[in-house]
């Protein structure tokens, strides 16, 4: 090999399963004979090894985000090695990008229903910059704002953090509703999502440079949520209230409305949270509150009832 040439990292699922593998086949410390010269220098060639291993995780991981915003690998029957059959992947890529715009939406004031403006088409479209093998990986990234020529009008970063919510067979049920319930858009492009993961029998995993492990949604993991997504319907109703705006919590996206004897919270809208930032608690305010009642198909129960706060405004 040319001396000018860097070697290409394992694929970090490669070295990951073999971490595990190792971490997995280690014995407890506490059974290894006490004052053992050769059992203590077992463990620390075992521990030297971990290390090897972790150090080895972090540089393919390194080398698979570089120069991203996201990266995306896929797996199962359309990925033969460590190629990818075009049209699947074509197919993919269009239902990450149509799920990025409608996320990038939701920030804004539109409604679901409005066309996504030209701006935010523009700010959120992906830009290839490179593949790597992870069965097949492909780094992604957004116009830099010199590229765009002006300020980004949001935080390309909570893009990709909601991706991560979306695909995270782990994370929060509450999260993930929370995302769902912020646009039609973003539900309707999510469906189609996990539909072509879960009929292609493939999977997909996500990183960000926040997210370095990132998160995988397997195909069986896909069909479930294809299933969750059909079986459950939603029923919504909008109110138009006064009370008062008793609490809160911006971190959290939370929200605490007071009108007589009835209190009502939940999650509340990026419009609502960047009100409260500088709203003084407990005014009175008129809001607009979304609430939706999530029932099962062919179940005869009262369903869960939730709310979202989309905007308000103080009332002198």
């Amino acid at each position: 090999m040319p001396t000018n040439m860097v070697p290409v990292p394992r694929p970090s699922s490669e070295v990951q399963e073999q971490l595990e593998r190792f971490k997995g086949s280690l014995p407890d410390k506490a059974s290894m004979p006490a004052n053992d010269f050769a059992a203590q220098l077992q463990w620390d060639s075992w521990q030297a090894h971990l290390q090897e291993l972790e150090v080895e995780l972090q540089a393919a991981i390194d080398h698979e985000i570089a120069g991203s915003d996201l990266s995306v690998s896929l797996d199962g029957d359309p990925v033969w090695g460590h190629d990818i059959q075009a049209g699947f992947l074509g197919t993919v890529l269009a239902h990450v990008q149509n799920l990025t715009n409608a996320i990038a939406q939701s920030f804004t004031k539109a409604t679901g229903r409005a066309p996504i403006a030209n701006t935010i088409v523009e700010e959120s479209r992906l830009l290839f910059a490179g593949n790597y093998h992870s069965s097949f990986g492909i780094r992604l990234r957004f116009a830099s704002e010199d590229e765009l020529g002006r300020s980004r009008s949001y935080n390309s970063e909570e893009i990709t953090k909601t991706l991560t919510v979306l695909m995270d067979p782990e994370g929060s049920s509450d999260d993930l509703q929370a995302v769902l319930k912020s646009s039609n858009r973003v539900k309707s492009h999510y469906t189609k999502l996990v539909e072509v993961l879960g009929d292609s029998n493939a999977e997909l995993r996500i990183r960000t440079p926040q997210r370095r492990l990132g998160v995988k949604l397997s195909a069986s993991q896909a069909r479930d949520r294809k299933e969750w997504l059909k079986t459950t319907v939603e029923r919504t109703k909008e109110h138009h209230i006064e009370g008062h705006l008793c609490g809160g919590s911006v971190e959290s996206h939370k929200f605490e409305l007071r009108m007589e004897n009835d209190l009502w919270k939940g999650e509340a809208s990026a419009e609502a949270i960047e009100a409260m930032k500088a709203f003084k608690f407990d005014s009175k305010v008129k809001a607009y509150i979304r609430e939706t009642v999530e029932v099962a198909e062919d179940v005869d129960d009262a369903g869960k009832v939730s709310y979202f706060l989309v905007r308000f405004e103080e009332i002198p």
